[in-house]
């Protein structure tokens, strides 16, 4: 019978785990959620709903965010009563013409540049600048301090002005543009000194979805943009409390300023996320539903941000730490969210035992560990993996040992440690075949 040469066979890969990138994390600080400034009258919450236009130049002034001296607001309002003043000296019995008028003065007087993202009042006063919320507030205060009975109308993408007639009328009135009372009429347009048009056209695709809104929700209509360019911006610090002052101001319309402010808090939460600054979203998350309620959109969200603070720490191996978050922020947690933060430190902590164990070779003991666990989790496809990675390796090893025997001619002592090994893993196919081998050449 010839020669027979065994070869050595090389072990299964060990298992691998993905680390975060340990790229120092950007510190961000909390915003505060507390509304800046209360508005008050005489001392006592204003609780005011109808305002008249000097209310309403006050308020929207308020709620620009900006830091304006009473000289500089002394100045706007002179303006506006200067305004006031020639609307009313050409007022009329007719409640179209009188909106006519409105426009015209402003026009004439303030209104010179449509700029869109332009929603300040003050801003509008001093360079003539204007989009839809600044000019339709401006138009709103004047409408109501003649008489009319002017009411703000808000799409996803616009504002404007509905005026209702006491004969039971109502008619639009688009104030981006001179022509814009009762759009779709047509109208002579007027033009500057220099021949250039002082208007923009907006399609009239910008009135699905209108909604009437309340006066104190049209005062705060230019916080509502302001807030979407801080957010744009990351500068929730200015942001979140001028969202917070705007939905404690707000009464009628709650569910949507509320929708608003929530929005704003989970864009800093996924923005602290993804700078890996959990604390600081769960943080904020925890503080907001504390102080004004949770709600199904901020849970989920703080859940999510829970689970990813957790992952985070098994990636690291940092299990001890994993079960802190758990614990420091269980608060708000869903079981099912408690559950799967469990099952991931449980999985993770394991794999990262099994594989430190197959490091040394321990593949038995890698094996048994696999076991173990997969009478919790008898569907984890990893533990199925490491159980049979630790077996195949074992049966590698139990090779390699025997074959420098085998192949010396030594088969009675390379066969006794194939029939130890077998007996530790007596369903590994490489060990069988190898018993079956060195019997045959020693004609057993």
């Amino acid at each position: 019978m010839g020669s027979v040469f065994f070869k050595r066979i090389f072990l299964s890969a060990i298992i691998i785990f993905s680390l975060i990138s340990s790229a120092a994390a950007k510190e961000i600080k909390v915003p505060q959620i507390v509304a800046p400034y209360k508005i008050s009258y005489d001392g006592k919450p204003f609780e005011k709903e109808e305002l008249w236009g000097d209310e309403i130049l006050l308020l929207a002034t308020l709620f620009e965010d900006e830091d304006l001296s009473n000289e500089e607001y002394e100045i706007i309002q002179d303006c506006y009563d200067d305004l006031f003043e020639k609307v009313r000296m050409e007022r009329t019995q007719d409640e179209l013409e009188n909106a006519e008028i409105i426009m015209k003065v402003m026009y004439d007087n303030v209104l010179s540049y449509y700029s869109k993202n332009q929603t300040k009042l003050s801003v509008m006063f001093r360079t003539g600048k204007y989009n839809c919320v600044s000019s339709s507030l401006l138009f709103l205060a004047l409408a109501k301090d003649c008489g009319l009975d002017a009411r703000m109308q808000e799409t996803p993408v616009h504002a404007f002005v509905t005026v209702y007639t006491k004969d039971g009328r109502q008619f639009d009135v688009e104030t981006t543009n001179p022509a814009g009372v009762n759009p779709g009429v047509k109208k002579m347009v007027s033009q500057n000194s220099t021949g250039s048009k002082k208007y923009t056209v907006v399609p009239k695709t910008y009135y699905s979805n209108r909604k009437e809104i309340s006066d104190r929700k049209a005062v705060t209509l230019t916080a509502k943009n302001i807030c979407a360019e801080l957010s744009d911006r990351n500068d929730f610090e200015k942001g979140i409390p001028l969202a917070a002052t705007v939905y404690e101001f707000v009464t009628k319309e709650k569910a949507a300023v509320r929708k608003d402010f929530e929005a704003m808090c989970v864009n800093f939460a996924a923005y602290a996320n993804q700078n890996r600054q959990y604390e600081a979203a769960l943080d904020l998350l925890k503080t907001v539903m504390d102080e004004y309620g949770k709600s199904d959109f901020l849970v989920r969200n703080y859940n999510d941000i829970v689970f990813n603070a957790a992952a985070e720490s098994c990636n690291g191996n940092d299990f001890d730490k994993a079960r802190q978050v758990l614990i420091t922020y269980s608060g708000y947690l869903t079981e099912k969210t408690v559950q799967e933060i469990n099952d991931m430190i449980f999985e993770t902590e394991n794999l990262e035992e099994i594989q430190n164990l197959m490091q040394q070779q321990k593949f038995l003991e890698a094996a048994k560990l696999a076991d173990s666990a997969l009478n919790r989790q008898p569907q984890n496809q990893q533990f199925k993996k490491a159980k049979n990675n630790s077996l195949y390796n074992h049966g590698v090893l139990v090779h390699n040992q025997a074959v420098p025997l085998m192949n010396d001619g030594k088969y009675s002592e390379a066969l006794k440690i194939l029939e130890a090994g077998l007996k530790d893993n007596p369903a590994n196919q490489l060990i069988k075949s190898d018993v079956e081998k060195v019997k045959k050449q020693i004609g057993k």
